[in-house]
């Protein structure tokens, strides 16, 4: 077969095959030129093929040795090349997946002189016998057929332009993403490094649901999506998942874990609004009220998971004098509580600045990629490519979570000795001033741990 077919041939076979191990070989240049020299090198051994040509005294050499379609036309030259070139490459770069890209590109130009009339010994130097097929001559090419020639060349780009995403995504995504199912959502979910928003399309009885959301955890029996500020539980045992297509972010998230110590009702008031709890665990010696899904509940534990809206029912201020009689009640606050809640403030906002920093960075990274896959010469990849490069290479500041969380808790903490303090000179004062004051209830402590996630 011809350099063109065995050229277009080579992207079919290799870029098929290379899928199924999840490996793109449009990703960066060098895995094409691995791709289309090693396509080309078993014809080393013909010194006016375009490889020979290029290395023309190894070419004579193998020639004048062992002839045109035997050595390097057999299974021992594809095993040895590709064991020697995993070593080069480990050697550079500590990896090998160009290995794989050499392995099939060089099988498919065996695979591809199998359909000419002579063959290939893939048996060589132990038996020179060719392996051929079909096995019917008349379906196989001759060398000097043209018009054969031309119709495959046809074939392999029409195939080649409807492969493409098959390429860029994978064999196992492409296949699970067509059917959409969630077995694909668990994959994608495990290999990916950035947070992927999940279109979904299911059925409650007769009701229809659709929508989309971050996935925040899946199993093969159900995934919890984050859907406008909300947990959506898709679950097979109680729904129809008709469709689940996943799609990666760009983005992250992280998982916040806190020990509760002693804390009051007011102070979890204030750690929990406007944070996103996937799990809560959370008792008191005394029972304590809780507002959750529009219901009060009462209760001495609380172990829920995945909750946006939860709000611990405080007492009614005692704070204020009961009788007339009593001098006045000042409230005295602690003046390190404003210093440190304009600090969280100034932190917040920093780490608002790193989020938008990392999403333009992200942003920009995408477009480079569309780009790179839109040029049309060579010369505008390359220039792409090292921009991307560039900008992979440049290291973005990431927000200071641990530090905002551990403010945030310092305050709550200090908050609550304020209020103990105060409800301690309160208590003072009015024994002061009462012969029988009556007992003051002891205050709900809560102890346990809750587990924030934050998107970034």
């Amino acid at each position: 077969m011809r350099t063109p077919n065995h050229l277009a041939g080579g992207i079919i076979i290799t870029g098929f095959c290379s899928a199924l191990c999840n490996i793109n070989i449009f990703n960066t240049p060098t895995s094409i030129g691995v791709m289309l020299i090693a396509s080309l090198l078993p014809d080393i051994d013909h010194p006016k093929s375009i490889i020979g040509r290029s290395l023309k005294p190894i070419a004579q050499a193998i020639n004048r040795r062992w002839g045109h379609r035997t050595i390097t036309h057999s299974a021992v030259a594809l095993v040895c090349s590709t064991f020697l070139f995993a070593l080069i490459e480990k050697a550079i770069s500590g990896h090998s997946p160009l290995a794989i890209v050499y392995f099939f590109a060089y099988f498919s130009h065996l695979l591809l002189d199998m359909v000419t009339l002579m063959g290939v010994p893939l048996l060589y130097p132990f038996s020179k016998n060719p392996f051929v097929m079909p096995a019917n001559p008349k379906w196989r090419i001759r060398n000097d057929d043209r018009r054969a020639e031309t119709i495959t060349f046809c074939l392999f780009l029409l195939a080649a332009l409807f492969m493409r995403p098959l390429f860029e995504q994978g064999f196992w995504t492409t296949y699970n993403r067509t059917f959409g199912t969630l077995k694909h959502v668990v994959s994608e979910f495990h290999k990916a490094d950035d947070l992927l928003e999940v279109s979904y399309l299911a059925k409650r009885g007769t009701e229809p649901l659709s929508g989309r959301g971050y996935c925040i955890e899946v199993t093969e029996q159900y995934a919890i999506l984050l859907e406008n500020g909300r947990f959506r539980r898709l679950d097979k045992q109680s729904m129809v998942l008709n469709k689940l297509l996943p799609r990666h972010t760009g983005r992250k998230f992280v998982y916040e874990h806190l020990s509760i110590v002693n804390v009051s009702l007011d102070s979890l008031n204030r750690l929990v609004k406007g944070q996103l709890i996937t799990e809560v665990d959370l008792s008191s010696p005394l029972p304590f009220r809780i507002l959750l899904d529009g219901h009060t509940t009462e209760q001495k534990r609380i172990h829920e998971q995945y909750v946006t809206d939860l709000i611990f029912v405080t007492p009614q201020d005692t704070l204020s004098p009961t009788t007339t009689d009593q001098p006045p009640f000042f409230y005295e606050a602690n003046p390190r509580i404003p210093i440190l809640q304009n600090r969280l403030q100034q932190i917040r906002s920093r780490n608002q600045l790193y989020r938008n920093q990392l999403h333009s960075r992200e942003r920009d990274i995408q477009q480079l990629k569309q780009q790179i896959r839109q040029a049309t010469d060579m010369p505008t990849q390359e220039r792409l490519y090292q921009q991307l490069e560039n900008l992979r290479k440049t290291k973005p500041t990431h927000p200071d979570l641990e530090t905002e969380r551990h403010l945030a808790i310092e305050i709550a903490e200090l908050q609550k000795q304020e209020q103990r303090k105060n409800q301690q000179r309160l208590t003072k004062l009015q024994l002061t001033q009462s012969p029988n004051p009556p007992l003051s209830p002891s205050p709900q402590l809560l102890s346990g741990h809750i587990t924030f996630v934050t998107i970034i």
